[in-house]
């Protein structure tokens, strides 16, 4: 009853853990929000689902924790989405950038010849 976080992952075939035996742990550490976290990412599992129904634990499972996977996956690809919005939008004002350089010789060229033009007129 001493472990805030419990990880399990054993071949047993029946349940290491079950309501009986955790819910008299005494409280959980403060920095685990005095929630004891089981873990259990053994096939069969060896933490018993009814052990979620102890107000102070949280189970968590192979399956709880493919969703998480899921989610952040999603999360991810949508962020990568909006990430290739940016640069696309950066790229295509770093070209309109580069080419207005191109530009710019030309127009010195312009004026350079504008200003003999108005010296010699003078």
């Amino acid at each position: 009853g001493e472990a805030d976080v419990v990880f399990t992952s054993t071949a047993s075939e029946t349940p290491l853990f079950m309501k009986d035996d955790v819910k008299d742990f005494p409280p959980a550490s403060q920095i685990v929000g005095g929630h004891r976290l089981f873990i259990d990412i053994s096939v069969p599992r060896n933490v018993g689902s009814c052990v979620s129904e102890v107000e102070s634990v949280r189970l968590y499972n192979v399956d709880d924790l493919k969703e998480v996977v899921a989610a952040n996956k999603e999360d991810r690809q949508r962020k990568a989405m909006e990430a290739q919005v940016i640069i696309t939008e950066e790229l295509n004002q770093f070209e309109a950038w580069r080419d207005s350089l191109e530009t710019v010789p030309t127009i010195k060229k312009l004026r350079a010849y504008a200003e003999r033009i108005r010296v010699a007129e003078l």
